[in-house]
């Protein structure tokens, strides 16, 4: 008998109508870096812009951060959900199994989490940042 369910969240329960990438933008202009280690960084650390992000991990204020912050919003702005994603929640939940969601994403990428109402329907919610 299935007791408990988890489940990742981007390409799974919601999608990116709109994918900028502006994580990799910023950290492909700084290709002297290790690049794969710094977007590793923005998985691992709870902040709330690509500003933050780039404070915390000493990289020189970039000229245009505010066009990556826009392209951010704009991204999360486009966030929909699976036809089937909420009637697939619902029904696990009448049934009294576990929820879980587990996902690898930045800190702003959490957001759609609460603005689709999907909290309410989690029993455990892990994000790497």
């Amino acid at each position: 008998m299935i007791t408990t369910v988890l489940f990742d969240l981007y390409g799974t329960l919601i999608e990116l109508n709109h994918n900028s990438r502006p994580y990799h933008t910023l950290v492909k202009r700084l290709s002297t870096l290790n690049t794969h280690g710094i977007l590793r960084q923005s998985l691992v650390n709870n902040c709330s812009s690509i500003a933050e992000f780039s404070s915390l991990i000493g990289l020189p204020v970039q000229k245009d951060i505010a066009t990556l912050e826009a392209e951010l919003m704009r991204d999360i702005d486009s966030v929909i959900l699976f036809e089937d994603s909420l009637p697939t929640l619902v029904k696990l939940k009448q049934k009294r199994i576990k929820i879980g969601l587990i996902s690898n994403l930045a800190g702003p990428y959490r957001r759609p989490v609460k603005n689709l109402g999907l909290e309410e329907y989690f029993d455990v919610i892990v994000f790497s940042c």
